[in-house]
C-alpha cells in the first residue's frame, strides 16, 4: 500500500505533492512557510534586512543539461572532470571542513565518519548511483553558472569561492542544517527541495554547533532522525528552535544569510542545487581585530603567526545579533585554542573564563600560564566590545553547553578504540561482491 504523507493544503501552492516524503524535522517544531515575493519591491525590502529571501524565477530559462540525470551527469559536469561522491546508508550526508585534521586521541577525532567520500567519474558516479541499492549518493562539484544578480542590491557572485554544485541522486536524501560564514544563494536546478532555514539566534539555543576545528565545523550537531533528540541525553533544547520551511523548484533561489543554518531534502528522484557564495552584504558591522599592523582582509583566521601574534577578524555581518554572536563565538574559541595551544583544552578555560577563575587554576609564573590568563581577559574584552559589559557571562556559558567536547555518534569507543581496531569491513559489505568498478575504487570494495 503506497505510504501518503499529510500536508497541509496550502503547501500543494508552494511545489509540494501528497507523494512527497515526510519532512526531516519533528513536526512538533513551530516553523513558518516562507512566501515567495510577487515584486522586486519585497525582495529588496527583504534582502536588505537581512532574511532569508525566495527569489523567483532566478533562472529564467533552464538548460536542456539537466532535464535527466543522466543528461546532467554527461552534459553538466563533463565525462572527464571528476566529481566528489558522498555515500551514505542513511540518507543524510555531511562533507568534511578544510580544518587540519585533529590527531587520533583528541576528543575532535572522527571515528566513524557518517559519510565516505571518493573521487569519481562523473560516468562511473552515475553507473553506482543506478544500481546501488542500499547506499544513497551525492555527487558535488564545481561549475560555471550565469546568474541574473540585480535583484541581489550591490552584491554579487564571490569570485574567491567556487559555485558548488550538490546532485542527489535518490529522493529523501538529506543535507542536514549547516551555515557558512558567507551569504550565499541556492539556486535549483532540476528536480524539488525541501529546505529548512534556522536563523543563527537559534545557534546556542537549540542547533549546537560543531566547534570550529571540528571535522564537521558548520553544521548543526542535533540529528532530528535520532529517536532521543530533544531528551535529557541529547540535545535537550533541540526542540525549541523556531524556523522557515520552502521548497524550490526549478529556476528558483533561496538567498541564505551569513550564519544562517538551513538543510536540504530532495523531493525527486535526482535533484539538483547549486550553491553560489556570495559577497558580504552592504551593510557590515565594524570588525574587531588584534594585531601588530594594519587591519588585513576580513576573514576568521587571517593567518597563523607565533602564538600572541594572531590575527583574527569578525567578518563584516549582517544586522541580525544572532549572526554577530556565531562569529564572535568563533573567534573566541581560535584565540583560546592558540593560547594554549591544544583543541581539548578550549571548553575548560573558556569555563574558566566564564566564571572568572582562571588564575586560580593557571599558574601565571610560567609563561604558558600567564598567556592564558591574557587570553581569558581578551576574549572577555572581546565579547564586551559587541555586545555591552558583563555579556560575556552569558555567551561564554552559552557557547560550553554541550558543546565543544566529544560526539557520541561519531566517536563511539564501544565499536572498538580506535588505536589497534580492526580495518572497517568497508561501506559495500552488503552490495555485489563482484562489481565493474571494484578495481578501480578499491577502497569501497574491500572484500574484493
Amino acid at each position: 500500500m503506497l505510504a501518503l504523507t499529510l500536508i497541509p493544503h496550502e503547501a500543494t501552492l508552494y511545489g509540494e505533492k501528497q507523494t512527497d516524503p515526510q519532512p526531516r524535522y519533528p513536526a512538533t517544531l513551530e516553523y513558518k512557510r516562507l512566501v515567495t515575493p510577487t515584486d522586486a519591491y519585497s525582495v529588496e525590502h527583504s534582502l536588505r534586512n537581512g532574511h532569508p529571501t525566495i527569489i523567483p524565477r532566478m533562472l529564467p530559462s533552464l538548460p536542456a543539461s539537466v532535464k535527466s540525470l543522466t543528461s546532467l551527469v554527461h552534459n553538466a559536469l563533463g565525462e572527464q572532470n571528476p566529481v566528489l561522491v558522498a555515500m551514505t546508508t542513511q540518507k543524510r550526508y555531511m562533507l568534511p571542513s578544510s580544518n587540519p585534521p585533529v590527531p587520533p586521541g583528541s576528543i575532535y577525532h572522527v571515528r566513524h565518519p557518517p559519510t565516505k567520500l571518493q573521487t569519481m567519474l562523473p560516468s562511473d558516479a552515475l553507473q553506482c548511483a543506478q544500481t546501488w541499492k542500499t547506499h544513497q549518493l551525492a555527487l558535488i562539484t564545481t561549475i560555471r553558472l550565469d546568474l541574473d544578480m540585480a535583484s541581489l542590491l550591490h552584491t554579487h557572485h564571490d569570485t574567491a569561492r567556487p559555485i558548488m554544485l550538490h546532485v542527489a541522486t535518490c529522493m529523501d536524501l538529506l543535507h542536514p542544517l549547516h551555515y557558512t560564514t558567507y551569504p550565499r544563494l541556492l539556486v535549483q536546478l532540476a528536480g524539488r527541495t525541501r529546505c529548512f532555514v534556522v536563523t543563527p539566534d537559534h545557534a546556542f539555543a537549540g542547533l549546537y554547533p560543531f566547534p570550529v576545528h571540528h571535522a564537521y565545523d558548520g553544521y548543526s550537531m542535533v540529528n532530528y532522525d535520532d529517536g532521543e533528540c530533544g531528551s535529557q541525553t541529547q540535545w535537550p533544547r533541540a526542540l525549541d528552535i523556531r524556523g522557515y520551511t520552502a521548497t524550490l523548484c526549478p529556476g528558483h533561489a533561496l538567498y541564505i544569510p551569513a550564519y544562517t543554518f538551513v538543510s536540504t531534502q530532495s523531493l525527486d528522484a535526482y535533484t539538483a542545487v547549486a550553491h553560489v557564495p556570495l559577497m558580504q552584504p552592504i551593510l557590515p558591522l565594524i570588525p574587531y581585530t588584534r594585531a601588530l599592523g594594519a587591519l588585513q582582509e576580513p576573514s576568521l583566521l587571517v593567518e597563523s603567526v607565533p602564538l600572541g601574534h594572531s590575527v583574527y577578524v569578525v567578518p563584516p555581518l549582517s544586522a541580525a545579533g544572532g549572526a554577530a554572536a556565531l562569529a564572535v563565538s568563533r573567534v573566541v574559541e581560535a584565540v583560546m585554542a592558540d593560547a594554549i595551544g591544544d583543541v581539548d583544552g578550549v571548553r575548560t578555560w573558556l569555563l574558566h573564563a566564564a566564571h572568572g577563575t582562571e588564575a586560580v587554576h593557571a599558574d601565571i609564573n610560567t609563561v604558558l600560564g600567564h598567556r592564558v590568563c591574557m587570553a581569558c581577559t581578551e576574549v572577555r574584552l572581546l565579547i564586551d566590545s559587541w555586545f555591552g559589559p558583563g555579556a560575556w557571562r552569558v555567551l561564554l556559558a552559552a557557547m560550553c553547553e554541550d558543546r565543544l567536547s566529544s560526539t557520541a555518534w561519531l566517536d563511539d569507543t564501544a565499536k572498538g578504540a580506535y588505536l589497534g581496531a580492526p580495518p572497517s569491513t568497508g561501506v559495500l559489505k552488503d552490495e555485489k561482491q563482484k562489481h565493474p568498478l571494484a578495481s578501480k575504487y578499491p577502497m569501497f570494495f574491500p572484500n574484493h
